[in-house]
């Protein structure tokens, strides 16, 4: 994505999360079509992910990434929530729950957009 088509992303991701209750933005996820020389590997997803720098993380999927679809050919905007459960239930889960370095996260699909929802760490 173009820096104009990344802002417009995350604008409008905004607004729809704001709406969603989700409001403290944590990074935007873009996905990568070549393996960044920072990123570390996650063996469950076999997905390739760097560390966040400027609010953006880059992911990079292997070929035999069991991830959901919509989750490895799509961005996906972070959101802070202080409790993962109260949306889980609401919307399909693209990537179960999991416990990360920062907290508690799970992905969600939120009418049709990419949302990695994290219950930081208290």
């Amino acid at each position: 994505m173009e820096n104009y088509q990344l802002k417009k992303f995350v604008e409008d991701g905004k607004k729809i999360a704001k709406t969603k209750g989700f409001n403290t933005f944590n990074h935007l996820g873009v996905v990568v079509d070549e393996r960044p020389n920072n990123a570390v590997y996650v063996e469950s997803t076999h997905c390739w992910v760097t560390p966040i720098e400027n609010e953006i993380e880059q992911l990079f999927f292997e070929p035999t990434s069991p991830c959901h679809e919509l989750l490895k050919n799509n961005s996906h905007l972070c959101f802070e929530v202080e409790d993962l459960s109260k949306y889980i239930e609401q919307y399909p889960i693209l990537l179960e729950p999991f416990e990360g370095a920062w907290g508690k996260a799970v992905f969600l699909n939120v009418d049709g957009w990419v949302f990695e929802l994290l219950e930081p760490i208290k």
